[in-house]
């Protein structure tokens, strides 16, 4: 996307605030380029719909809800701590003694 502020493109407005000297200005209106097709479009943040998450040219989705380190490491913590809860509730641990 091309940042309103600055008319420099960018991957996110998060990135865009971690190099820039500042903050990345919302605007109605965002320029942006599909990854896919690498074609130009144009999108009204004012009327936004279903259909505008979607290339003009080849139908790729191209909004998608962020993924920040955060939630990644959420979701990579709770995997592990599922897997080692069925590991300690194996009947073969040590500490299952019959009383």
């Amino acid at each position: 996307m091309c940042a309103p502020c600055c008319d420099v493109w960018i991957e996110c407005s998060e990135c865009h605030d971690e190099m820039a000297d500042h903050q990345f200005k919302f605007h109605k209106k965002v320029k942006l380029t599909c990854k896919n097709c690498r074609k130009r479009f144009d999108r009204d943040f004012e009327m936004f719909s279903e259909k505008d998450r979607y290339c003009n040219f080849c139908d790729t989705q191209w909004c998608m809800a962020g993924e920040t380190p955060e939630s990644k490491i959420y979701v990579e913590c709770k995997a592990v701590l599922a897997a080692a809860l069925v590991e300690l509730l194996k009947p073969e641990q040590p500490y299952f003694s019959e009383i």
